[in-house]
């Protein structure tokens, strides 16, 4: 990769988003990274932050992940009456389990996760 370009906050979470990272990565660079985590400088106030301010998107990422069948190997967001969960489905069993008082908290755990960022 070229010397680092200060890729905007906002177009990172956006393209977190929409898993179109690798694309964020060749408009700004021309190429993008294999392992693009350690250019990813989208924190976790960052995003928690973005979603506050964008609840129909925390919203439509949330209905998404709703639609994956799947509870083997993923990332999960639950909701029960007044809290979500992230956990990781491992054959169907909660691991990992993370609970949240609002969506936001919830989808900035969740898109984390995915991209192996939790830690931040």
């Amino acid at each position: 990769m070229p010397a680092p370009v200060s890729i905007p906050v906002v177009s990172q979470i956006e393209a977190m988003l929409k898993g179109e990272v690798d694309w964020l990565f060749k408009a700004w660079h021309g190429c993008a990274p294999l392992d693009p985590r350690p250019f990813l400088t989208a924190s976790r106030e960052d995003l928690e932050h973005y979603f506050i301010e964008h609840p129909d998107l925390a919203q439509a990422y949330y209905d998404q992940q709703q639609r994956i069948e799947s509870d083997n190997e993923i990332d999960r967001i639950e909701t029960d009456a007044d809290s979500y969960t992230v956990s990781y489905l491992d054959h169907g069993s909660r691991r990992f389990e993370r609970r949240f008082g609002t969506l936001a908290g919830a989808v900035t755990e969740h898109l984390l996760r995915v991209y192996g960022l939790a830690g931040r």
